[in-house]
């Protein structure tokens, strides 16, 4: 037999087929349920909520600080100053005017202990209690 140089048929199947199964777990780990882009989708939405958690949280310290340093709260009568931080609480006008005030770029809406913050077309509820505090943070 003479010396012949190529691949035989048996050859290019088998890497055929290991090209194959690779490109298989490539588009699973890419496309797949626990894949790359989901993963990427839900931190993208946990940093959302986490910024705009922050953002609410900086408001109320913002506003507490202003509460009791004696300082008016953006929105409300100068003489007028608060003991309480509840007491704003009470004015929902002056206090959705205060928080946007303290966290330019998001918007709040006020009804009683449930303050809706939406930033970027997401709209996040949160509970906050007489003392300016988060009691829970939720979509």
């Amino acid at each position: 037999m003479r010396n012949q140089k190529g691949i035989t048929l048996v050859a290019l199947v088998i890497t055929i087929v290991v090209l194959l199964i690779l490109a298989g777990v490539t588009i699973s780990m890419v496309l797949g349920p626990n894949g790359v882009l989901s993963n990427a989708n839900k931190a993208k939405q946990n940093s959302a909520k986490s910024t705009a958690q922050d953002a609410l949280s900086t408001a109320l310290s913002s506003i507490t600080t202003d509460i009791y340093a004696g300082n008016h709260v953006e929105g409300t009568d100068a003489s007028e100053k608060y003991s309480e931080a509840k007491d704003i609480k009470a004015k929902p006008a002056q206090f959705k005017k205060a928080l946007e005030t303290a966290a330019p770029g998001y918007t709040f809406e006020v009804n009683g202990d449930t303050v809706k913050v939406t930033s970027d077309g997401k709209t996040y509820t949160a509970v906050v209690n007489d003392q300016l505090l988060i009691q829970s943070f939720n979509e």
